[in-house]
C-alpha cells in the first residue's frame, strides 16, 4: 500500500513539474502577444490626430506604456484598499471617481471603461485640446465623460483619483498646475502622478507607495 501511495506521489508531482514546465515556456510568447497588442493600441491611439491647437507650455499626447499604467493602477487599488477613508463591507474597497487630466483623445478614459476589474463608478478625462477632445468622442464614442478644460483653473474637488502625465511642459507650469490640483482636491484625494515636479516636496500630500507615483492629500 505504502509502494502504491509512493507510485502515486511521484507521479503525481512529475504531472505538476511538466504542467509548470508547459507555463513556464507559454510565458515569453505570452508577454510577446501582450507587447504587440500594447503597440497596436498605441497606433491606433495616434493615428489622424490633429494638435494645431495644443499650447506651446502644454506637451503633445504621449500615449503612457500600457504596462506601467496599469501596473500603476494595481498599486492604487492596494492604496485604496489599506485606507480606511475607502473601506467597504462587501467590495475591496468603495467605489471611487476617476479623473484623467491631459487625456488627449481619451485612450486611457476608454480602457479603464470596458473593464469593471477596478471599482471606478464615474471615469472621466479632459484636455485643453479641442481637437483632441472631438477626436476621442468620434473614436471612443466617450460622449460627455471626454471634455475640454484646462488644468491650471479647473476645480477638482468632484474627484477621489486624479491622474496625470506631465500635462505641461514647462516646470513652472507643471508646479501651478500640481499647486492647484493639492489646493481643489478635497482632503483624502488620491493622485497618480506621473512626470511629477512638486509632489514629493509638497507637504499638504503623502506618499501612498514605495515608487512615489501616489499621492494622498491631508
Amino acid at each position: 500500500m505504502e509502494r502504491f501511495a509512493d507510485s502515486h506521489d511521484s507521479f503525481y508531482i512529475t504531472e505538476v513539474a511538466e504542467q509548470a514546465n508547459e507555463l513556464a515556456a507559454s510565458i515569453p510568447q505570452m508577454l510577446e502577444k501582450i507587447t504587440l497588442l500594447q503597440a497596436a493600441v498605441n497606433s491606433i491611439a495616434n493615428v489622424g490626430l490633429d494638435e494645431s491647437d495644443t499650447p506651446e507650455t502644454s506637451h503633445g499626447y504621449i500615449p503612457l506604456d500600457l504596462g506601467e499604467f496599469f501596473a500603476s493602477l494595481f498599486a492604487l487599488e492596494r492604496a485604496l484598499i489599506n485606507d480606511v477613508d475607502y473601506q467597504h463591507a462587501e467590495l475591496r474597497h468603495r467605489p471611487c471617481t476617476f479623473l484623467e487630466v491631459g487625456c488627449g483623445p481619451g485612450r486611457i478614459t476608454h480602457l479603464l471603461g470596458c473593464t469593471d476589474r477596478f471599482n471606478f463608478d464615474k471615469i472621466h478625462g479632459f484636455d485643453i485640446s479641442k481637437a483632441m477632445i472631438k477626436a476621442g468622442r468620434e473614436r471612443y464614442g466617450l460622449g460627455s465623460d471626454l471634455f475640454v478644460a484646462d488644468c491650471l483653473t479647473f476645480d477638482y474637488s468632484g474627484y477621489d483619483v486624479v491622474y496625470f502625465y506631465r500635462p505641461l511642459s514647462d516646470d513652472d507650469a507643471e508646479t501651478a498646475f500640481e499647486t492647484r490640483l493639492i489646493e481643489t482636491l478635497k482632503p483624502g484625494a488620491l493622485i497618480m502622478g506621473a512626470g511629477q515636479v512638486s509632489l514629493d516636496d509638497n507637504r499638504k500630500v503623502v506618499p501612498k507607495d514605495e515608487q512615489h507615483s501616489i499621492y494622498k492629500v491631508l
